[in-house]
């Protein structure tokens, strides 16, 4: 079964983590080798209980020329958790959430909780909150592995994000599908399900073109209820991507289509990212993004971190073009690595001058 692990391109050398060399990972072997807390999974040794956890950290500063600037440190995500599997087949999990700038209760929310059972050789059934399922290339790929400090504003503004329904993953040949059943809400204490909203259902279709290359559909229709706070304000949402490796180059592309539930705008966004493998712990990328509305307002800026910028006269417009590039390197892959990127952003604002930014990044970031 390779859907579950089309998102995290594990096959696609580049664009999962650039290996460190052999003899340099024995002592961060045997320190990261200090989270499993019972059974061994390579001996099939379970119960197999093992600690989860990622540090985010990172420096940013805007640059907005007309519309100001900011500049600050923040700890992007900070979480803990437990992965159980009770055998091959069987595993529950969950990440949580934890407060960083000193407010009670020092945990915050659950990220995710989900119980995974392989039913068969190539089907697997996830229920609970989900981690988060294919919905653009940029935004199935986990935020431990995604190759620019940010996701793109065209992944961000049709994010899924981890959502509470069941999932349903299969392998055919050189296909894949995945058929997810998604609540459309989650409460105000822990982020958990609470039946309040409406539904979703998502579709992913992919498939592996030759040894190089792989193309994936993913759909996502909302029934548009009110109470529906944990899915974006589109009633259909497309997105056909690939992956693609050749050697030391890989690229993602992403084509992004979402129709409004309201008069917010529809969108049409493109993504293009290159990286190329300077040496086995250097990493070049680079990502070029397009997103367009027919309504005047239809964009909105970056959450993080253009709407920052202390004298903004407005955030929203109707195109918005950036051109992101950065360096990586990995210590030990992804689990232990250091990244810095600049973008360099626009968007057209109907009525008001165009907002123009750079943003710089500086990024620390480890799991385990």
């Amino acid at each position: 079964m390779r859907i579950a692990a089309l998102p995290l391109l594990g096959a696609m050398g580049l664009l999962a983590a650039p290996a460190v060399a052999v003899a340099d990972t024995a002592s961060f072997d045997k320190i990261w080798s200090h989270a499993v807390l019972m059974g061994d999974r390579k001996a099939g040794d379970y119960p197999f209980i093992k600690l989860r956890g990622r540090y985010q950290g990172q420096y940013y500063g805007v640059d907005a020329d007309d519309d100001g600037s900011a500049d600050g440190a923040e700890t992007r995500r900070l979480r803990l958790g437990l992965d159980t599997r009770f055998n091959k087949a069987m595993r529950l999990s969950f990440d949580l959430n934890l407060n960083t700038d000193g407010k009670e209760p020092f945990v915050d929310d659950f990220d995710f909780l989900a119980f995974d059972w392989k039913v068969a050789q190539d089907t697997k059934l996830s229920i609970g909150k989900l981690r988060r399922k294919p919905l653009t290339r940029e935004d199935s790929i986990s935020s431990n592995e995604i190759l620019t400090v940010e996701r793109s504003l065209a992944a961000n503004s049709v994010a899924l994000g981890n959502i509470g329904g069941v999932y349903v993953a299969h392998g055919m040949d050189s296909w894949d599908f995945g058929l997810g059943v998604l609540t459309g809400s989650l409460d105000d204490d822990l982020e958990l399900p609470d039946g309040d909203g409406g539904m979703a259902y998502q579709l992913n279709v992919g498939r592996a073109i030759n040894e190089n290359s792989e193309w994936r559909l993913d759909y996502l229709f909302n029934e548009g209820d009110p109470e529906n706070d944990a899915i974006k304000d589109y009633r259909h949402t497309i997105s056909l991507n690939s992956a693609s490796q050749w050697g030391r180059i890989g690229l993602l592309t992403d084509l992004i289509l979402a129709e409004s539930l309201d008069n917010g705008g529809d969108l049409l966004g493109v993504v293009l990212l290159p990286a190329y493998k300077l040496t086995p712990q250097i990493a070049l990328v680079a990502r070029y993004t397009f997103l367009s509305s027919g309504d005047d307002d239809g964009v909105r800026l970056q959450k993080r971190y253009e709407r920052a910028a202390d004298e903004l006269t407005g955030d929203r417009g109707d195109e918005y073009h950036a051109l992101y590039l950065g360096a990586n390197y990995y210590v030990y892959g992804d689990k232990l690595k250091l990244m810095l990127g600049a973008e360099q952003s626009q968007l057209s604002r109907p009525g008001d001058s165009d907002f123009e930014a750079l943003t710089g990044f500086a990024a620390f970031r480890v799991y385990f």
